[in-house]
């Protein structure tokens, strides 16, 4: 079967580095809900696995990390390859800093919570229609003790003096402005995607469903594409994309694993039915319960019953020649959540 996996290279993209930050997805969101598409990238990758995208800006995340420890996450070295404008968020600043030749320390005055950021100009790109003086939020135990001199200072509070820097479009600053603590924080997030990076605010769930659909319809062509549907909202998403791309040509199957609520199975193919997708049915409910009787470790329960779907949907295959395709709806989190061992 093949693999479709393609981002839409005609979106102006932020890519959103993860250094193990709780807040990593919620910078994504906050992007988004600026109409900027992002998606959140291990820092670790190759620099040719991100040819698919159309890189705008960058923005470096926070993360647990101290930037001073041989083995703790470094920036990319592709990070300046783009020519892009960038913006690094706690330790995403603190990586820059490091990177260019300034010094971070660890900081007797860490902060958690609330501080007043105290901004030079206003009138600066990133703080534009902000006010001089408000609140941000503050989570770290080390801080910017010395910049490099290329770099200028735009804001400070009481305890941080490098609170924001910037060397010509390289910004950086001490604060989270993707929680809802931070005054002005989706403005700030705003002037840096839509002014600084001068991405248009033109990327929406409509267009989304209107080029996911081209591009599976040029994809696929003719070929048949195998769905395991459950009734959740990541398979029956991907299986009405899809079934609005290809119609016929789409063969949805749902598993009764035996372990389904009452009336389940019922409900899920008639809700299928009624928004006019064919469903086969396969009821394996014997196979299932075979396989799991007796055996109580939960991790070895698990095992079996992905393996046992496997098995199912492999003998279900057999009775087609012209499936090409594999589609599998997956929920964002859950691709940041199966990340590899060697994520931050």
């Amino acid at each position: 079967m093949k693999v479709i996996n393609d981002t839409q290279k005609t979106y102006n993209t932020v890519i959103i580095l993860d250094y193990g930050s709780q807040y990593s997805k919620l910078i994504a969101r906050r992007v988004r809900e600026c109409n900027v598409y992002s998606e959140i990238i291990n820092p670790s990758v190759a620099k040719s696995e991100l040819n698919h995208l159309n890189i705008k800006g960058i923005i470096l995340s926070g993360g647990p990390s101290d930037i001073n420890d041989s083995s703790s996450p470094k920036i990319p070295d592709w990070l300046y390859d783009f020519d892009v404008p960038i913006l690094g968020i706690c330790y995403g600043l603190q990586a820059i800093i490091y990177n260019d030749g300034g010094k971070v320390s660890s900081d007797s005055n860490s902060e958690y919570g609330n501080a007043e950021i105290n901004l030079i100009s206003n009138q600066e790109p990133l703080f534009q229609n902000c006010d001089q003086n408000f609140n941000v939020w503050m989570s770290h135990g080390d801080s910017v003790s010395e910049i490099p001199k290329s770099y200028e200072l735009l804001a400070s509070t009481d305890s941080c003096k490098y609170a924001a820097v910037k060397f010509n479009n390289i910004y950086g600053i001490q604060f989270h402005p993707e929680v809802v603590h931070t005054q002005n924080g989706k403005q700030i997030i705003s002037n840096f995607v839509n002014e600084i990076c001068k991405i248009k605010p033109e990327w929406t769930s409509y267009n989304f469903i209107n080029s996911a659909i081209d591009q599976i319809s040029t994809r696929v062509g003719d070929n048949k594409v195998l769905c395991a549907i459950s009734g959740g909202v990541d398979s029956s998403v991907t299986a009405a994309l899809i079934n609005k791309a290809i119609n016929e040509n789409l063969i949805c199957l749902f598993v009764n694993n035996g372990l389904l609520r009452k009336n389940e199975a019922d409900e899920v193919i008639n809700k299928f039915k009624d928004a006019k997708i064919k469903v086969e049915y396969v009821d394996a409910t014997e196979t299932f319960v075979s396989n799991l009787n007796t055996v109580i470790d939960p991790e070895q329960k698990r095992k079996i019953i992905g393996n046992t779907f496997i098995s199912v949907f492999e003998s279900f295959t057999k009775r087609f020649d012209d499936i090409k395709f594999l589609a599998q709806g997956t929920l964002y989190p859950d691709v940041i959540e199966s990340a590899t061992e060697d994520s931050p």
